[in-house]
């Protein structure tokens, strides 16, 4: 009898501290969502977030992205991107570059394209495809490089809406010599600004 007892009272005190233990958590939580006792924390619905990065969970993005080379403007290349999100997953981009003296070099010329950023998570937020078409004539080119692209890159947006994109892929000149498949390379690395 001593033994029920006993063991009745241990399962009762275990009951009671697993309520007990329910009831504190339960209202810790229930009080996280709403808690902002320190307004220098940087939250989304009462949510940690890090800083910089609310907007990788919303669903809204901004229309406009301006953005160029920084790397390129040492080098003598000077372009300009302008990119405008007509859906959530679709934008359409020109660029013009002008090259002057492309990396020391007597090398000078401009070119141009237009494509359509397909992006799989959200405008202007992680991968996307790119395809376009794009011209370049550089001074003393016995032709214009002309044709379609096809570029694959990856874009990071933050809240305030400084951003760095990168791609890489493949063209083909439509101008190219007989005999020759006319295939090359392009890409680019860029840092903007989406307003």
């Amino acid at each position: 009898m001593r033994t029920l007892v006993s063991a009745s009272l241990f399962a009762s005190l275990l009951l009671s501290a697993a309520v007990a233990s329910a009831d504190t958590s339960t209202s810790a939580s229930a009080a996280a969502p709403g808690a902002t006792a320190d307004s220098n924390v940087n939250t989304l619905d009462g949510q940690l977030v890090p800083v910089g990065e609310k907007n990788e969970y919303r669903l809204d993005y901004k229309r406009v992205n301006i953005s160029s080379n920084p790397v390129g403007w040492m080098a003598g290349f000077y372009g300009v991107s302008a990119s405008y999100a007509l859906t959530d997953h679709l934008a359409i981009k020109a660029d013009g570059n002008i090259y002057h003296h492309l990396m020391g070099s007597d090398e000078n010329g401009t070119e141009f394209s237009a494509t359509a950023m397909l992006f799989l998570r959200r405008s202007y937020q992680g991968a996307y495809v790119e395809p376009g078409v794009m011209t370049r004539k550089m001074d003393g080119a016995d032709h214009t490089t002309a044709g379609p692209e096809m570029l694959i890159g990856w874009q990071k947006s933050w809240d305030s809406g400084f951003n760095v994109a990168a791609a890489v892929g493949l063209g083909r000149d439509l101008n190219a010599a007989d005999g020759d498949a006319g295939i090359f390379g392009n890409g680019y690395f860029r840092v903007g600004y989406e307003f």
